[in-house]
């Protein structure tokens, strides 16, 4: 049995809607817990098993696996039959799997830094500038619509303001994503309808996303913080 440790309005939300992308949302129990945010609000909840009290956890069979990134490789090799990533053996997975390393050990850094207001020649020089890392996109996605090419459903794109003209398009290509658009709409994301919407689930909103062209993998910055 796969479980699904969520929190409405937090980094989990990536995972739901990966699940979406993978048709793969009715496979999948999603149990909502609390969880301590940047404004003071929630709290670390008992009923959920991640030691620190974070989100998301994914629950198979007793198992757990924590960390998007992580999760996102467990389920994607899960169910191979969407195409959302390279299979092991294919020469491509070492760059599949690269991006994702690159998505949590430096755009995550860089966006926290950033939305914290610190800037240091140090933090540059370990990680990137929010400029490097925007134009290392805007690179990569110059020629090509998706980082991993058409055949692998694979994309981070970066919305970083004022967004370079071809993240500017992707973005537009992300949000008519029928995963995102779902996503959007469900109160497992959102919260009930006493919240206010996920801010990155407005298209108006800075966020990263992973897919074809918009499973979330990202937030925008101020939503990394916890």
């Amino acid at each position: 049995m796969l479980t699904l440790f969520h929190a409405p309005r937090s980094r989990s939300t990536r995972i739901v809607t990966l699940l979406r992308e993978l048709d793969a949302i009715d496979k999948v129990a999603i149990k909502i817990v609390d969880i301590t945010r940047g404004d003071g609000s929630g709290r670390k909840d008992p009923k959920n098993p991640h030691p620190e009290g974070k989100v998301p956890l994914l629950d198979h069979n007793g198992v757990v696996t924590w960390e998007s990134i992580a999760i996102i490789q467990y389920l994607t090799d899960l169910f191979p039959e969407k195409k959302m990533a390279p299979v092991a053996g294919d020469p491509q997975r070492g760059r599949y799997l690269s991006w994702l390393a690159w998505y949590a050990g430096v755009v995550e850094p860089v966006l926290i830094m950033q939305a914290a207001g610190i800037s240091h020649p140090f933090v540059d020089f370990t990680f990137r500038s929010p400029a490097e890392l925007a134009a290392r996109l805007e690179t990569a996605l110059k020629d090509n619509p998706y980082l991993m090419g058409e055949d692998t459903q694979l994309s981070i794109c970066c919305c970083i303001h004022p967004l370079p003209g071809t993240l500017q398009r992707r973005r537009r290509a992300t949000w008519s994503r029928p995963g995102l658009s779902a996503a959007a709409s469900d109160h497992r994301c959102n919260g009930p309808p006493t919240m206010m919407p996920a801010p990155w689930l407005r298209p108006d909103y800075w966020h990263w996303s992973l897919d074809r062209a918009a499973t979330s993998v990202g937030d925008c910055s101020r939503s990394l913080l916890p």
